[in-house]
């Protein structure tokens, strides 16, 4: 059977373009540090992602919302973000992605000075990482800076720890891989850290001309969603070196960056670096007049996240109904309202995830057709009412002996059909048993059957490996052909043939 890519419809293209679209501008957004707009944008691409079950892409999404929550601020709405996307990135094995999860979860909690739950994050970011090194061998150089960052991370927290021996081991490995460093951003956050671990391993020599040099570059950099964090390392070793004056000086190069629409969240936490200074310094003046501030900046951001999650709640209620609508269309499109098991269009679908899949893990796929014996009598002796409760016991009854292994359709009528992928000769034949032997413990009353009372079936079933060329209507056809040669027989039984030797019933 030939594997083909899904085509999607014109609405389901534009609806993946959109969301595309949405998460490029959202990272856009939250670089620029316009953190506000840069979530509603990523709110949007998820709920699309979510909807057209695209599941990388969605992964990436939740973990940039998660790291917009994190510089706003809003670690309890960012920290279920990132593990809702490592969730999926663990079940559908992304170790890149997963890596890069773990090591945003380690940050949030060194940020929160919660270093044991830190390096534990830290540790199983290292772990996912040797694991995409591991699967993707080809594109190694593509980790480079992801694994500075990662290392420098183990150095500092392992710093924290005050496990220097590790710190140093951590640190020496970062440095082997700057030669292929690519990212600017990525360097300046490696040279911040990398003061802060120096100065903590005690190698005090030259700190003071690595924070002039820093400092200098901040100072000709554009606003990036990660300076304020950046700058905290620069702020602590100032700190515990008591040089009020180059602290000051750091400072007044972040404000000078925290302008335009950067969002209130981002504000708070510049002034809350000032409290930190004023506080340190014993200005109680500049202290309490900031004070004052931070309380009215944290009421006005409090009343616009009231809004905004106002504004949430109803794009939430918005999602649910149309997925409500959804869940009732794809009902009447997929699903046999008599039985209540899919219907033909259902098994179009199915049968396209079927045939790939036997593609790509070269396994079988089992096709059945079920076919009512003389239903026509049974209709014409008892009534429509009474034919359509045969149709459903005989569903049930199928679907029962088939159970999770496959999936039961109505063809059409009074036929039904089977697609089953993984299954053996000796657990196909056992299940067509199955069927018939529950059918007949069921006693269906059809009298004016010439081969019985009750009613019977008549089953066909092949099995074969999808392969270049086959279409699940030639699995069908090829079925249908056994399901002739029992009816041929007498009906009232049940056949398997290879498809290789479905010639023979010719």
């Amino acid at each position: 059977m030939v594997k083909r890519m899904k085509k999607l419809s014109k609405e389901h293209e534009d609806k993946l373009q959109f969301a595309f679209e949405l998460m490029d501008e959202s990272l856009e957004k939250m670089y620029e540090g316009k953190l506000n707009l840069a979530r509603d944008i990523a709110l949007r691409a998820n709920a699309l992602f979510e909807e057209l079950n695209i599941k990388i892409e969605r992964v990436k999404n939740l973990n940039n919302l998660g790291m917009i929550y994190s510089e706003m601020g809003h670690d309890a709405m960012g920290i279920p973000c990132f593990l809702d996307s490592l969730d999926i990135a663990i079940d559908e094995k992304m170790y890149d992605l997963s890596s890069a999860i773990y090591n945003n979860l380690g940050t949030v909690f060194m940020r929160e000075k919660s270093f044991d739950r830190a390096i534990i994050y830290f540790q199983q970011a290292l772990e996912m990482l040797n694991k995409a090194y591991e699967y993707d061998m080809a594109n190694i150089k593509d980790y480079n800076d992801f694994s500075i960052l990662l290392h420098i991370n183990l150095a500092l927290i392992s710093c924290y720890k005050e496990d220097f021996k590790k710190a140093l081991f951590y640190y020496e490995e970062s440095k082997k891989m700057l030669a292929h460093l690519q990212d600017k951003m990525v360097g300046h956050i490696y040279q911040s850290t990398e003061v802060l671990i120096l100065w903590k391993l005690g190698e005090h020599e030259n700190i003071v001309s690595r924070v002039d040099s820093l400092l200098d570059a901040f100072n000709h950099i554009e606003y990036s969603t990660n300076l304020i964090e950046i700058m905290s390392y620069i702020f602590e070793v100032l700190r515990e070196m008591k040089d009020y004056n180059r602290w000051e000086k750091a400072l007044k190069i972040l404000e000078n960056h925290i302008v335009g629409d950067v969002g209130l969240g981002v504000r708070l936490q510049a002034l809350e670096c000032w409290l930190d200074f004023y506080k340190e310094t014993g200005d109680m003046e500049r202290y309490t007049q900031s004070c004052v501030k931070f309380y009215e900046l944290s009421k006005a951001n409090e009343a616009e996240e009231n809004e905004k999650r106002s504004n949430a709640y109803e794009m939430e209620a918005e999602m649910r109904r149309s997925r409500r609508e959804k869940r009732c269309n794809d009902k009447k499109i997929y699903l046999d309202t008599l039985t209540g098991i899919g219907n033909r269009n259902k098994m179009l679908k199915d049968s396209k995830k079927y045939i790939a899949d036997s593609i790509k893990e070269d396994h079988s796929i089992a096709v059945g057709i079920i076919d009512v014996d003389y239903f026509k009598e049974c209709n014409d002796t008892y009534g429509h009412l009474e034919g359509d409760e045969c149709l459903k016991k005989v569903a049930s009854i199928i679907q029962t002996a088939v159970g999770d292994r496959g999936s039961v359709y109505r063809y059409g009528g009074d036929e039904f059909l089977v697609l089953i992928p993984v299954i053996n000769d000796k657990s196909l034949i056992a299940m067509a048993k199955e069927i018939s032997d529950n059918l007949e413990k069921a006693h269906i009353r059809n009298e004016k059957s010439p081969i019985s009372e009750y009613v019977t079936l008549s089953q066909g079933y092949t099995r074969a490996t999808a392969e270049e060329g086959d279409t699940i209507e030639t699995l069908i056809e090829l079925a249908d052909k056994v399901l002739y040669s029992v009816k041929h027989e007498g009906r009232n039984n049940y056949k398997f043939i290879p498809f290789d030797e479905i010639d023979l019933c010719d």
